[in-house]
C-alpha cells in the first residue's frame, strides 16, 4: 500500500476524517453519558431520605405524659434552662429571694441576691456556693434553680409558703395571726384620723398592709420599694405607692433582710420612716396615737 504520491495522500487524509470522526463520537458520547447521570441525580437523587431514622409514634398516656414533661422540663429558647432529665423539686432550705437579675442571651451575667439563714443578703451567680452543699445552678426570670447535695432544688421569687412576713399571704391569715404588740386603744380614746373612718394605725398594723420589692445598686439591695395590699391601712398612714424606703428609725436599711427590717419596726410603738417621694426625701413618723405625720 502507497502511503506517498496521490493516492497515498488521500488514504491519509480519509484516515484523519475518520480518526477525527471517532474522537468526536466518543467525546459527545461521554459527554452524554455525564449529562444524563447528572440529570438523573437531580430527577432522583437516591436513598437519602428512605435512610432517615424511623421515630416510632408513641400514643396513649405514655405518650402524653412525655410530652407534657418534655414542655415542662425544657425551655428550647434559652440556654440556661434547667437540665430535662431532672425534675427540680422546691427547695428544703431556709433560702428567700430579694432580687434577681436574669440574662436570656448569656447565661454567666445572671445573679441573683438571696437572703441566707442568718438574715443577711449575698449575690450569687452561677456556680457560686450558697451554702455547704448548695451551689446556684441556673437564674431564670421569676426563681432560682441549686444543687443541693446532687439534687435539682428550685426557690421561687413569690413563695407563697415563704411570705416577706408573717401571715401575709391572705388578708384573714394576717387578722389570725396577731403580731401588734399591744391591743389598740379604744375608739373613744384617740379619733381617727381626718376623712378616714379607720382606727389609728400603729406600726405593726401597717406591716400587714404593705408589700416590699427590693431596689438594686450594684448588686446589693439599696432600699425597698413600698406598695398596698388592699387593706386600707397603707393610705390611712399617709403613705403613697411608690415611696422608696432608705432608713427605719436612722439605721440605713442597705443590704437588711425583710425579717431584719421586720424587728425594727416591731421593737418599738412608733418609727421613724425616711422614704423617697418625688424625688424628694421625707421623714415620716408613725406611733399608734398620732398615726403617720411628717
Amino acid at each position: 500500500m502507497k502511503l506517498f504520491g496521490p493516492e497515498g495522500g488521500t488514504r491519509l487524509a480519509a484516515y484523519s476524517l475518520i480518526g477525527r470522526t471517532a474522537i468526536e463520537a466518543a467525546l459527545a458520547l461521554t459527554t452524554g453519558l455525564l449529562l444524563a447521570r447528572f440529570a438523573w441525580l437531580i430527577a432522583a437523587p437516591g436513598d437519602g431520605a428512605s435512610a432517615l431514622p424511623q421515630i416510632p409514634a408513641v400514643s396513649g398516656a405514655a405518650g402524653n405524659q412525655s410530652s407534657l414533661a418534655l414542655l415542662t422540663q425544657t425551655d428550647p429558647f434559652r440556654p440556661s434552662a434547667a437540665e430535662p432529665s431532672q425534675i427540680a423539686v422546691p427547695t428544703s432550705l431556709n433560702l428567700k429571694i430579694a432580687g434577681l437579675r436574669w440574662s436570656d442571651g448569656a447565661a454567666w451575667t445572671s445573679s441573683a441576691v438571696l437572703i441566707l439563714p442568718d438574715n443577711t443578703q449575698k449575690r450569687f451567680s452561677i456556680g457560686d456556693q450558697i451554702v455547704s452543699g448548695a451551689v446556684l445552678e441556673t437564674v431564670a426570670a421569676d426563681r432560682v434553680f441549686l444543687r443541693f447535695n446532687g439534687q435539682l432544688q428550685e426557690l421561687l421569687l413569690n413563695d407563697p409558703d415563704k411570705p416577706l412576713f408573717a401571715g401575709s399571704s391572705s388578708s384573714s391569715s394576717a387578722t389570725s395571726v396577731s403580731i401588734q404588740p399591744a391591743q389598740p386603744a379604744p375608739p373613744t380614746s384617740s379619733a381617727p384620723p381626718a376623712g378616714s373612718s379607720l382606727a389609728p394605725v400603729t406600726p405593726a398594723l401597717l406591716l400587714t398592709d404593705v408589700e416590699m420589692h427590693p431596689e438594686l445598686r450594684n448588686g446589693a439591695v439599696a432600699g425597698y420599694r413600698l406598695s398596698p395590699r388592699g387593706q386600707g391601712h397603707f393610705q390611712s398612714a399617709g403613705l403613697e405607692a411608690g415611696d422608696l424606703v432608705l432608713r427605719v428609725n436612722g439605721a440605713s436599711i442597705e443590704g437588711m433582710g425583710p425579717e431584719a427590717i421586720q424587728s425594727a419596726v416591731m421593737s418599738s410603738q412608733s418609727i421613724a420612716l425616711d422614704v423617697v417621694r418625688n424625688g424628694a426625701i421625707v421623714r415620716l413618723r408613725l406611733s399608734p396615737d398620732s398615726g403617720l405625720s411628717q
